[in-house]
């Protein structure tokens, strides 16, 4: 046991001695903030300390209770499968605009719909309205067409469970894939800024 120790102590050495620097993002060039960055620093201070603020005068039971208050709305028709296929028709456009589109960052929809739609604002209506994924999972709309169109009478609910060693492996193999990705971008020697 000690001699494996001792391997993987050696290997692990031996690999930091063959590092480069790290960057934080593979971004071209800076960007420009539209206010002073103390006004950003100040926002950010706040939003974090109104957080902790609420959560160290209201009682637990007054979160739990906030948390589970549902807005009555009626019924609401299933629109699952037609959002899901609009959903996927956008995707698909942005996939190709990716590929085909230009290499701007600024005038090309793919970057700039993946870092402000999903990232920030996906973010904020999750938190504010529930499950949105719910219905816009692009995935959702072609599978149903597929099993229409196979002639499978399943109702959709059957689903297969992972054996117990999978867990959250491939969103840790896929998420190390985008930051070499990002990384891989910058050419040798260069910084970023």
């Amino acid at each position: 046991m000690r001699r494996a120790a001792a391997i993987v102590v050696a290997g692990l050495a031996a690999t930091a001695s063959q590092t480069l620097s790290a960057f934080a993002h593979a971004s071209d060039r800076g960007h420009v903030l539209l206010l002073p960055t103390g006004h950003y620093i100040a926002g950010a201070a706040f939003a974090v300390a109104a957080s902790f603020l609420v959560l160290a005068v209201l009682p637990p039971a007054r979160l739990v209770d906030l948390w589970r208050r549902r807005l009555p709305l009626g019924t609401v028709p299933d629109l699952r499968l037609p959002v899901s296929l609009v959903s996927f028709a956008i995707f698909s456009t942005l996939v190709l605009a990716g590929f085909f589109g230009s290499r701007d960052p600024l005038s090309n929809p793919l970057p700039l719909t993946v870092w402000t739609l999903l990232w920030v604002g996906l973010t904020l209506v999750q938190g504010l309205f529930g499950n949105a994924w719910y219905w816009l999972n692009p995935w959702y709309g072609p599978y149903r067409l597929a099993k229409w169109v196979s002639g499978s009478t399943d109702d959709g609910n059957a689903r297969r469970v992972l054996p117990g060693g999978v867990g959250y492996w491939p969103a840790f193999v896929l998420f190390f894939a985008f930051a070499w990705f990002e990384g891989s971008r910058l050419p040798p020697g260069s910084t970023d800024s």
